[in-house]
This record gives C-alpha cells, sequence and structure tokens, in this order.
C-alpha cells in the first residue's frame, strides 16, 4: 500500500511539472507574440492577461504607459483609451439589444436612475448616435479621469448643464 500510495504521489508531481513547464513555454509565447504585435503596429505599452478556464495565467505589462515621461507599463497600468471606448460600448449595448435586455428607443431613465427631468426626453438611441442634446463632459472640469466617479456622482455633476440642443435635433 505504500508504494502504491508513494507512486500515486509521483504520477501528481510529474503531472504538476508538467503543467508548470506548459504553462512556461505558453508564457513565453505570449511574450514573444505580445512584442512582436508591438514592434509591428508601434505599440508603445500594453498591459496583457491571459485567462484560461476563467483563472488568470499570465498577467504582465509591457513596454511604456507612459512614453513622455518613461514609465514602465505593469500588469495594472490603467490607459486612458479616449474615442475608442465609443465603439466598445455601443458593441456591447447593441449585443444587449439582441438579448432582449436593453430597448434602444427605451428612455435613458429606465436604466439610469436619477438622471434630471432635462435629459427625459433621451433615448438610449439618442445616446449612441450622439442626438441626446447632453453637454459632452469632456471640455468640462470636474470629469478627469483620475476622480473616477461613480455613475450617480458622474450624473449628478452632468446635471444642471443644459442640453447644447433639443434632443434628437442635431
Amino acid at each position: 500500500m505504500n508504494r502504491q500510495f508513494n507512486h500515486s504521489i509521483s504520477i501528481k508531481l510529474l503531472l504538476f511539472v508538467f503543467l508548470l513547464l506548459t504553462i512556461s513555454a505558453q508564457a513565453d509565447e505570449v511574450d514573444e507574440f505580445v512584442r512582436a504585435r508591438m514592434i509591428e503596429r508601434n505599440i508603445p505599452g500594453a498591459a496583457v492577461a491571459v485567462i484560461k478556464n476563467g483563472k488568470i495565467i499570465k498577467a504582465q505589462g509591457y513596454g511604456l504607459a507612459s512614453v513622455e515621461f518613461g514609465v514602465p507599463a505593469t500588469k495594472d497600468t490603467v490607459f486612458e483609451i479616449g474615442s475608442v471606448s465609443k465603439q466598445i460600448t455601443a458593441a456591447a449595448i447593441m449585443l444587449l439589444v439582441e438579448d432582449s435586455k436593453v430597448n434602444l428607443d427605451e428612455k435613458i431613465s429606465k436604466y439610469l436612475p436619477n438622471t434630471p427631468e432635462t435629459w427625459s426626453n433621451v433615448t438610449v438611441r439618442h445616446l449612441l448616435t450622439h442626438t441626446s442634446g447632453i453637454k459632452s463632459y469632456s471640455s468640462l472640469t470636474g470629469f478627469e479621469l483620475n476622480r473616477r466617479l461613480k455613475r450617480d456622482d458622474f450624473i449628478k455633476a452632468l446635471a444642471p448643464h443644459p442640453l447644447e440642443f433639443e434632443t434628437g435635433t442635431r
């Protein structure tokens, strides 16, 4: 029985070492792939996570988080992505529309509590097509990324600003 127990431990140990070597080899392939794409596409920095079966098997920063200041990227670097988020958000909303979880012609107050009365005619479609009339926050102070405003605080800070035009007219 003791020999069978030792044999079982040996097999488990070998499987564990094999798993570690496999993950290590994959990590090197990830590094090579990411670095090659960064060179190919002139990308200064990236934060990458490789997830397999719901578990992070690799998380790493590559290159620079700030070219101007020479700050290296880490696995925890948060990059400002600017207007790219508009397309990602629109695609995500359309997936919710496909799943009948969001209606494009529904008032946003259904999905966003505490919206001001001036936004009462604004629909999801108006937001997606930039025809809501809601003031663009990007030119206002108090909305800087480092403030990390929660949704309710964001709405509360934007609410006092009048619509730039009547909803749906431009």
